[in-house]
């Protein structure tokens, strides 16, 4: 079974990025032979591009590709989850607009058309759908844990069971 993992208030503190108290017990009631991701929406690294390109804002206030990169490769060892997948691609919430790309020369092409691509960002379905294809996984054997209507809309989106993580994690 592949079990694909939002980040953000489903694994960990959206504050702290601290793992959340119940996560590594459920996670160790798990059948063995179980395959762990993450998929997770870090827009907060496209913002950031963003500001810097074009002078407004404060982009420090936002974390940096590396940054993100390193904090979930942590959350990663700590769950035993065997691939994250990011997503950078920012969508402006006032104008509809999606942020820049970084140029070719900071990014390859796989990166532009995966981690910042709108089509990977949840609701879309390209993270997940990226998961499967990688872990040669049928969609009647994964299953999303996420937290909002975007992560059970993206698990809609690419033909998954969706588990919300209240009820995955037997939250109160």
């Amino acid at each position: 079974m592949l079990y694909i993992f939002d980040a953000d208030g489903t694994l960990c503190d959206r504050q702290s990025g601290e793992l959340l108290p119940d996560v590594a017990e459920k996670i160790a009631t798990l059948p063995s032979d179980s395959i762990l991701t993450i998929c997770t929406n870090q827009g907060g690294v496209g913002l950031r591009y963003w500001m810097e390109k074009d002078g407004f804002g404060e982009p420090k206030k936002y974390p940096t590709e590396s940054q993100v990169k390193n904090q979930y490769r942590r959350i990663a060892k700590q769950i035993g989850a065997q691939r994250v997948y990011l997503s950078f691609a920012y969508q402006s919430k006032t104008s509809g607009k999606w942020g820049p790309v970084p140029n070719d020369s900071l990014i390859t092409p796989r990166e532009r058309d995966t981690i910042w691509s709108p089509e990977w960002r949840k609701p879309a379905p390209g993270m997940l759908l990226a998961a499967l294809a990688d872990h040669n996984c049928d969609k009647s054997d994964a299953v999303f844990i996420g937290d909002s209507d975007e992560d059970q809309e993206a698990a809609a989106n690419a033909g998954i069971k969706f588990v919300h993580a209240d009820e995955f994690f037997e939250r109160r």
